[in-house]
């Protein structure tokens, strides 16, 4: 398990692992990993202590300016930082980073002065590709709990979230301007926010969702989904939506200012 032990996570040194000028990093089934984890920079080392503008960003992982990132079956918990408890990736354009078979649960993204918590997981002008991910219980003081993507992409297989919200925006996805999400043969359960309980979108170019269930999410507007000022909306075969509420308006759904919505027949609200 990747645990930041200090306490003060938030605060200077809070990120485990920075990687930075086209430095390389891939991480298989950890277990018991704390600070001292090595701290990368274009194939050496950080110094010590880390500058703040690196790791005031993600409590674990903080990449930019083109590195490379692979993480496969690992699981992260308990971790705290400002934007972002876990990871938070800008710029990182040589491949896309790359989570398989991961589970991050009670990771807390925490305000402290100007820096705002923002989500667990945050991709600005970048691509991630997300396979097996288990999301559950993190927390956020503003957008979402979940995942934010700002001009990034990102395509999500098989994965499942849970039990998650914010008082801002929604409990798994902000899609920011310019960003697409591609989903297939997942679920998001018991999720909650304002706008949108599991997916808040603003400005987004493509948003795909496959095979995929949604179950139990609750906001004012949007039980499940929040679509405004947006390109394209896409729901294949086998989206199924139950038990979702939209207090305000739209159990399921809430769209307004898109251009394009496609609902597939094998498409199901209950």
């Amino acid at each position: 398990e990747l645990i930041n032990t200090n306490p003060f996570g938030f605060e200077d040194n809070s990120a485990l692992v920075s990687l930075l000028n086209g430095a390389e990093a891939k991480f298989t089934g950890f277990s018991e990993m704390n600070t001292q984890l090595a701290q990368i920079l274009a194939g050496g080392s950080l110094p010590t202590p880390v500058p703040t503008t690196v790791t005031k960003t993600g409590g674990v992982f903080a990449i930019a300016q083109g590195a490379r990132f692979f993480a496969n079956n690992i699981v992260v918990k308990r971790n705290k930082a400002n934007f972002s408890s876990v990871l938070d990736c800008a710029s990182a354009n040589f491949e896309p980073v790359t989570i398989t078979n991961a589970t991050l649960q009670a990771n807390e993204a925490q305000t402290l002065e100007e820096i705002r918590g923002e989500s667990t997981l945050r991709f600005t002008s970048c691509s991630a590709n997300i396979t097996g991910l288990s999301m559950s219980s993190n927390t956020a003081t503003r957008k979402t709990a979940g995942i934010f993507l700002n001009t990034a992409t990102m395509t999500v297989t098989n994965s499942n979230f849970s039990d998650q919200g914010s008082a801002d925006y929604t409990g798994f996805f902000y899609i920011g301007v310019d960003s697409s999400l591609t989903m297939t043969g997942s679920r998001l359960e018991n999720a909650r926010g304002p706008k949108g309980g599991a997916i808040f979108a603003s400005g987004a170019q493509n948003i795909t969702i496959s095979d995929s269930r949604f179950k139990n999410c609750q906001a004012n507007y949007g039980g499940a989904i929040y679509l405004t000022s947006s390109n394209i909306l896409t729901l294949n075969q086998s989206c199924y939506f139950s038990q979702n509420r939209g207090t305000s308006g739209g159990d399921d759904l809430y769209v307004e200012d898109v251009e394009t919505i496609t609902v597939a027949k094998a498409v199901y609200f209950a």
